[in-house]
């Protein structure tokens, strides 16, 4: 959907009567944001679950504001947290949040990602989605099913439009992302002044977004006050998705149950079923530790541990962990509420829980081909020189010499003997190493 088919949907902000944000319990507005690099990169997750990812996008002839607009971005999303669960106690967005060392801030860790797009600002002032096209390419096979991308932009914007989403649906599918785009650069109707206050224009603008992208398309030709020729917006006095709202966030209205897109009892889409929120008050945390060289990571989401982490989880979620061993190492065994030894574990949610991986070192076999000939093993590719491969320790392994055309194997040496083809060795304790050679010569 280009620029002109979404200026009927332009957020043309004025001032109405002040609702007072009274979200308890919400992180509060971070004094800085905590990354020190400026990276193009989706880093790993330190939530679980589907997420909105943030990214800050400037032309290639823009300045690069990206220090000085972060902490903004982080505070202006940290007024919407506080707004959406004053409105809706159950439910906030799911932002993606990184593993800042020292970070004490929930929305000081928010990860953005900062991306300099290929074109000057002429490409994209009358079609910044041509940017978001570009910007997302960029993206390609990050966690693609699982993010919800919110894009402040950075560039000058012809038209009325504060902000617009390029798709509404509930579940993105690969070719079809979800995007909202929030403009630093925007119409002089629009409010950019309070960019960073956590309830100005620009966390205004962003909330509206973010339900644009949550929401189903085909279910907004039934919302009951849809706007008659704006089926994209609802035409209630102050609520967060008409066409003219409010110059506040905490002047505007959540649907919460009434009959359009939010806590609705009707049969189409509703906004607060979205696997893009957090249930307040069903999250579990779950402890995962590492001992030894080696990492846990939940298969369900971007999200790695190295040493020792905490993860916050909704209740019931259902999650396979997968044990990763650095080189030379193997899964050991697991615990906590996992067990054994194979390398995924399937564990449900329901309460604090501890996972643990124990890692340690293989066994090695050193094998030595002399001659004109290979030695072959289950799994790996045939040796013909030199090579060492890495075993279970106390494995059993099966060897195949295997003579060139015209060759005969002579003999083997090590761990193996004789002259048969085929050797089966009992490898050493884990860190240990079994010797083998085997030597080939003509017939």
């Amino acid at each position: 959907m280009k620029l002109r088919r979404l200026l009927i949907a332009a957020l043309i902000l004025v001032g109405v009567g002040a609702t007072p944000i009274s979200g308890a319990h919400a992180a509060p507005l971070p004094a800085s944001w905590c990354g020190q690099d400026e990276a193009s990169i989706d880093r790993p997750d330190a939530v679980f679950g589907m997420q909105i990812h943030v990214i800050y996008a400037y032309p290639a002839d823009g300045d690069d504001r990206f220090h000085e607009f972060a902490p903004r971005i982080a505070r202006d999303l940290a007024g919407v947290d506080e707004w959406w669960r004053g409105q809706d106690p159950t439910r906030t967005p799911r932002f993606d949040l990184a593993a800042f060392p020292g970070c004490d801030s929930e929305f000081g860790a928010l990860d953005i990602s900062a991306v300099h797009l290929d074109q000057d600002a002429s490409a994209y002032v009358d079609d910044p989605e041509t940017a978001a096209a570009a910007l997302l390419a960029r993206f390609a096979g990050v966690n693609i099913f699982r993010k919800h991308y919110l894009l402040y932009y950075d560039g000058p914007v012809h038209g009325p439009a504060c902000g617009i989403s390029n798709r509404e649906g509930s579940t993105p599918t690969l070719g079809q992302e979800a995007l909202s785009i929030v403009f630093l650069q925007p119409a002089a109707r629009c409010d950019v002044a309070s960019f960073g206050s956590g309830d100005g224009g620009t966390a205004l603008v962003a909330a509206h977004e973010i339900v644009h992208g949550l929401d189903d398309r085909q279910s907004q030709t039934q919302h009951p006050n849809r706007c008659p020729d704006d089926p994209g917006h609802v035409c209630d006095d102050r609520d967060l998705m008409t066409p003219s709202v409010q110059a506040q966030l905490s002047r505007a209205v959540l649907d919460v149950g009434n009959d359009d897109y939010y806590g609705h009892s009707s049969p189409w889409f509703d906004v607060q079923d979205s696997p893009y929120l957090v249930h307040i008050g069903r999250e579990e945390t779950v402890a995962a530790s590492v001992v030894g060289s080696g990492t846990i990571k939940a298969e369900t989401g971007n999200v790695v541990c190295p040493e020792a982490c905490r993860w916050p989880y909704d209740r019931g979620s259902a999650v396979r962990f997968i044990a990763q061993p650095m080189s030379g190492q193997r899964l050991v065994r697991w615990s906590g509420a996992c067990s054994g030894s194979a390398p995924k574990c399937d564990v449900t949610i329901n309460g604090p829980t501890d996972v643990g991986a124990v890692f340690g070192p293989l066994a090695l076999v050193d094998i030595v081909v002399r001659g004109h000939g290979s030695i072959a093993s289950y799994g790996e590719r045939p040796c013909d020189q030199k090579c060492v491969i890495g075993v279970a320790p106390r494995e059993r392994l099966a060897l195949v010499a295997r003579p060139d055309h015209g060759m005969r194997l002579l003999g083997w040496r090590g761990a193996c003997s004789g002259t048969k083809p085929r050797c089966l060795i009992k490898a050493r304790a884990g860190g240990e190493t079994s010797k083998v050679s085997a030597t080939f010569g003509r017939k």
